[in-house]
């Protein structure tokens, strides 16, 4: 089961370094009528592609069906997914209920339960990790699976290798349901960095400018500004009086949190790029800071104070912004 969900990790942030153009959607109900020529980042409570992607796409929502064929890469978190066209590349998933009757070069499935149908047919491996796993379609190559329960009235090509979970493994099962999460969370994350690229451009590089900027001082400071806004938080939560603030502060802290290392990832892949004398969009900017940075973090060890390193900068760099803009943010009312 380790082998199968560090698989997805290692796939999912590798990836999209390849990413040239994309479309962005967020919405409560997106329906993909029209072809996309692009890669697609989409996010909704109900997702439904109707129409031929010509690229990669990246998805997060409550319910997705694919009824229309992509001739890149799906990757995918949510809570249930039907996909009913074929998908050219890789198919990496993790949902609570994954039915698969589309053809695929390799699959990557983790869910509750994942059913690949008969029309189904995966070109080479499948990785497949899961409550209840049920295969009638054809796999080429290696099938590994580690399900609680395992049915195969399919094809394998290759070896097929069925580990059953041990019983009482506590422990491993919620490393396997943390690490899950962790998949989930970077691609929300990478999915809120475009967006707020794209619709929140003014602010975001306004902050990004000051990344680059004094940036051992902003890295200090940072640091220092998070401890204490912590601990003002917590003072404050524990009286009455002091809880509204509190609250409010609490959430503006949380979000500087999350805002201030995709700023670094964009001023981190912008400079790698310079470096390599690369023009290009600052979607793909954006997209190879996460990738790379995400990637140093599970550096044992040094993968933390990297971490407090970006987050402790880019909560610099945000308060640096305010600080700079404060006269406007409280002028009084013209």
């Amino acid at each position: 089961m380790r082998k199968v969900v560090l698989a997805c990790i290692a796939v999912l942030l590798l990836l999209p370094a390849s990413v040239g153009a994309v479309e962005i959607i967020s919405e409560d109900q997106v329906v993909i009528s029209t072809p996309i020529d692009d890669d697609l980042f989409v996010t909704g409570g109900s997702i439904t592609i109707n129409a031929p992607v010509n690229g990669d796409v990246f998805a997060a929502g409550g319910t997705i069906e694919i009824n229309a064929p992509i001739t890149g890469d799906l990757i995918v978190g949510c809570g249930q997914i039907t996909i009913n066209d074929n998908v050219k590349g890789k198919i990496i998933v993790a949902c609570g209920t994954i039915d698969v009757k589309g053809n695929a070069e390799k699959a990557i499935l983790a869910g509750g339960s994942i059913t690949i149908h008969s029309a189904a047919v995966i070109e080479e491996y499948a990785l497949v990790a899961g409550g209840t796993v049920k295969n009638a379609g054809e796999i080429k190559g290696d099938f590994i699976v580690n399900a609680d329960e395992f049915e195969n009235t399919g094809k394998v090509g290759g070896e097929l290798e069925y580990e059953e979970p041990p019983q009482f493994a506590f422990a491993e099962g919620l490393d396997v349901v943390f690490t899950i999460f962790s998949i989930l969370w970077k691609v929300g994350l990478l999915i809120l960095g475009l967006i707020f690229i794209k619709w929140f451009g003014a602010l975001f590089f306004a902050i990004e400018k000051e990344v680059r900027e004094s940036t051992v001082k902003k890295t200090l400071v940072g640091f220092l500004l998070i401890i204490v806004t912590a601990i003002v938080c917590l003072l404050l939560a524990i009286t009455i009086i002091g809880s509204p603030a509190a609250v409010i502060l609490g959430l503006f802290f949380v979000i500087a949190l999350l805002v201030a290392g995709l700023t670094v990832s964009y001023s981190f892949g912008d400079w790698i790029l310079s470096l390599l004398k690369v023009k290009t969009n600052d979607f793909v900017a954006f997209i190879l800071g996460f990738i790379i940075l995400c990637v140093l973090f599970i550096i044992p060890y040094a993968g933390f104070v990297i971490r407090v390193v970006v987050v402790s900068l880019g909560f610099g760099a945000i308060f640096y912004t305010v600080k700079n803009s404060w006269g406007t943010i409280t002028a009084p009312k013209a």
